[in-house]
């Protein structure tokens, strides 16, 4: 494909995409749709390469935290973990979904809309989610036996109607909720604060170190010049309340710019990438 197809079919992608985001949106902030445009238009620009950059930008990052990422190593969940994982959730899963699950839906729905109604499988779902995570936070790390342990003694298993709705439900939203909110989370906070800070700063330092290798390495006026005639595209577009004719003109505007000012004008590209050359 040619540079000047490329240059089309990007800035058309963009201009579209973006006319229809900003269509979407109320007038006020029909705007974002040119953001939209933009980013399209600069990143569909050659996306093989936006996606080859990828692992090379995380491997800058990696490499300038070694000591970090060889302690993220040593983390990784062995077989037993999974193993006792597995049996955690599907005990937590099976009591949680036929005592909370399915009649909290169905109770749900008919005071909502009167008469049971198909989202009531959303809220099983959501039932099933719960342990998913609850489960990987309370495994031991590889001794099956002391989960086992721990579940019995937190009387997790064999759970019956009576004891969830009168005893644990009400607990845990009138003592265990508001004592974790208002009295554990502010005081691990301030505890951990120096570590929370700390790892807040190579948080950001970490992004910081992908984010510009991944720019540096995928940036180019061509590219640039994608993004911006996708965002003019997108207003265009909603200007006459139709993202195809923001496709299109987006598209014609990029061919025009990238025939015209980059490569006569500003010979920012040599004329033997032209579509005429």
């Amino acid at each position: 494909m040619s540079h000047t197809a490329k240059v089309f079919l990007s800035c058309f992608i963009g201009g579209f995409i973006g006319a229809l985001v900003a269509l979407q949106m109320t007038p006020m902030f029909w705007w974002v749709g040119m953001i939209a445009g933009f980013a399209i238009g600069y990143l569909a620009y050659e996306f093989n390469k936006v996606i080859a950059a990828v692992p090379k930008a995380w491997n800058k990052m990696r490499n300038s935290f070694p000591k970090l990422w060889n302690e993220m190593r040593t983390l990784r969940p062995d077989a037993v973990f999974w193993r006792a994982w597995g049996k955690a959730y599907l005990n937590l899963a099976g009591d949680l979904l036929t005592i909370v699950g399915f009649p909290f839906a169905s109770l749900l729905t008919i005071m909502l809309w009167g008469n049971p109604n198909p989202i009531v499988f959303l809220f099983p779902l959501i039932t099933l989610g719960f342990p998913l995570f609850f489960a990987l936070f309370i495994t031991p790390h590889g001794n099956v036996h002391t989960l086992k342990e721990t579940f019995r003694a937190g009387g997790l298993f064999n759970l019956s109607p009576f004891r969830v709705y009168f005893w644990i439900l009400p607990k845990f939203f009138l003592y265990l909720v508001p004592r974790a909110v208002f009295y554990h989370l502010p005081r691990f906070l301030w505890q951990k604060r120096n570590v929370i800070a700390s790892g807040l700063i190579g948080f950001i330092h970490a992004v910081a170190i992908f984010s510009a290798t991944w720019f540096r390495l995928i940036h180019s006026e061509i590219r640039l010049l994608c993004g911006v005639d996708g965002a003019i595209g997108a207003a265009i577009g909603f200007y006459f309340g139709n993202a195809l004719i923001g496709g299109l003109a987006g598209a014609l505007w990029g061919v025009l710019n990238y025939e015209i000012l980059s490569i006569r004008v500003l010979k920012l590209v040599p004329k033997t990438q032209s579509f005429f050359h």
